[in-house]
């Protein structure tokens, strides 16, 4: 029965309901889309480290990562193989050797960061091949190298050009070899185009005289959410001259940086709720005006003021809570498209530049998690039912007389 009257009131003065409902609908929107970017370039930043580049884990020789030399290397034989190849909690695994070169075209040289990879297991643990953008993918023991495409632009060397490296390797041997440019490659981390340069874990291990040995294993479990619990499983099985790091230990910086951010989305989403809560209190504030006299009537003819009361807090939560679920409804869409479609912005455009600055790829992408739309819906109910206490301990204090003189 209040229920019914509740719904009858609200369609009395459509126009107050309809103003109430729209400011809660545009305000969720606004948040949804806010959050829903926000969300959606950590995604991104995490997905294209981890399936991109590092992997969610590697496996180290213990002092590697603190100090990231060959000397510092780690034995990769079959046992290891057989071992990470019968987990079934590991999707994929590839090793890898990674130092630092001096790549030299034909009229310029530059600093570089090698990375030797076994062709045929990265492209089942990161898919580097779909990142070619000229060119073909390496073949093992070919003595053919893959280029950032930046660095290729820097060093004047194309597809089909000679690139020299030169480096230390093992026990401080000297290295320096020639190889093919085979292709150009783009990743998702804007910095590493400028510096990376990828050959075969085989001719690595030549040209550095590795002797079955690689820098790291990069890991992909099978479900990312139980990383932890695949960690710990392999911390308890291999050897103490290893050491297991997940993406966040190995770079915190970018942990740091997604929670920085997150807590000025925190201020901003702030700011929308407060913008809800005075747009449901002031039409509360107007409502309790204009119906003061119909108050002071039913209060007058036996009404019970909390009764009178409670129905004014239905009445508040059913625009709230219609407005916010609108709002999810409208929001989804909206999200769902540009989670598909994401935006590439024009390299050239100033917002790409800072966004390649920052090392992060140029390009919107939203988020559609469930509780990105469950939090709009809940955070927008408790703060109905906060302000919808004001109207009805106002109402237990009505005084019928002033009320029907108004």
């Amino acid at each position: 029965m209040l229920f019914k009257l509740a719904w009858r009131n609200l369609w009395r003065n459509k126009r107050r309901t309809i103003i109430t409902l729209m400011s809660v609908f545009f305000a969720v929107i606004l948040s949804i889309s806010t959050m829903g970017v926000k969300k959606g370039l950590y995604n991104r930043i995490i997905k294209n480290l981890t399936e991109t580049y590092a992997g969610y884990s590697q496996i180290h020789a213990k002092g590697y990562w603190e100090e990231q030399i060959l000397d510092n290397s780690m034995v990769w034989n079959d046992s290891v193989r057989r071992f990470l190849s019968e987990n079934e909690k590991i999707k994929s695994f590839t090793p890898r050797i990674e130092t630092f070169v001096l790549a030299s075209g034909e009229k310029s040289a530059k600093g570089a960061v090698l990375i030797a990879i076994d062709p045929v297991k990265e492209i089942h643990a990161t898919n580097l091949n779909n990142r070619i953008i000229a060119g073909d993918f390496l073949t093992e023991g070919a003595n053919e190298v893959l280029l950032g495409d930046k660095l290729a632009k820097t060093l004047k060397l194309n597809i089909g050009d000679t690139l020299i490296l030169l480096g230390q390797g093992y026990h401080a041997s000297s290295a320096a070899g020639k190889f093919i440019v085979k292709g150009l490659i783009r990743l998702p981390l804007p910095e590493l185009n400028y510096q990376v340069v990828f050959m075969t874990i085989l001719d690595a291990m030549k040209l550095f005289d590795m002797q079955n040995r690689v820098s790291s294993v990069v890991l992909i479990p099978e479900n990312p959410d139980k990383l932890n619990s695949l960690i710990q499983s392999l911390k308890n099985e291999t050897k103490n001259d290893n050491e297991i790091m997940t993406w966040v230990e190995m770079y915190p910086e970018i942990q740091n940086l997604i929670d920085a951010d997150t807590v000025e989305g925190y201020v901003l989403m702030f700011v929308l709720y407060m913008i809800i809560t005075f747009g449901i209190f002031g039409a509360m504030l107007m409502m309790l005006a204009e119906r003061a006299h119909e108050f002071g009537v039913l209060v007058a003819i036996g009404m019970k003021r909390w009764r009178l009361g409670l129905i004014i807090v239905i009445e508040t939560l059913i625009i709230s809570l219609a407005g916010a679920s609108f709002g999810c409804l409208a929001g989804y869409p909206l999200m769902y498209w540009f989670y598909v479609n994401p935006v590439k912005m024009n390299v050239e455009d100033e917002m790409a530049k800072i966004y390649e600055d920052f090392g992060f790829e140029p390009i919107i992408q939203t988020a559609i998690n469930p509780d990105l739309f469950l939090n709009q819906t809940l955070i927008v109910f408790l703060i109905a039912s906060v302000i919808s206490l004001y109207p009805f301990f106002k109402l237990l204090r009505l005084d019928a007389l002033k009320s029907m003189r108004k």
